[in-house]
């Protein structure tokens, strides 16, 4: 059992770092592209860093949710099945996802959490 657990934390960690991977080559291939076509990347890259900055600020939320997510997918306080309380949140684990967490609550009923609760509450285990 323990060996399936961690096979299948592996797989969730691999698939959280090929999606982060994917995205990066991705970029890298357009700029490269751009390059090779004669566009100033300089210049793109100086606007889409400003760009990019707006965007940010405009979605903190979300990037706060993302990067609580990645910290629940590499540092585990926390695995599927995992009984837990956080504030008045409290249920079994049922999905860890990007920017969001799945719970089943002591009613029976789906809860989704965004990520960032977690790193701003105190959490307990059962």
């Amino acid at each position: 059992m323990a060996k399936q657990t961690a096979t299948g934390i592996d797989r969730e960690r691999l698939s959280a770092f090929d999606k982060v991977s994917s995205l990066g080559l991705i970029a890298l291939g357009v700029i490269a592209l751009a390059e090779a076509c004669g566009v100033p990347v300089q210049s793109i890259l100086t606007v889409g860093g400003v760009g990019g900055f707006a965007t940010a600020f405009a979605a903190r939320d979300i990037l706060g949710n993302m990067l609580s997510g990645f910290s629940l997918q590499f540092s585990r306080p926390v695995v599927v099945g995992d009984y837990i309380k956080a504030g008045s949140i409290e249920g079994q684990v049922v999905e860890i996802g990007l920017t969001s967490t799945s719970l089943i609550n002591t009613e029976k009923l789906p809860v989704v959490v965004p990520n960032s609760l977690f790193s701003s509450q105190v959490m307990c285990h059962d």
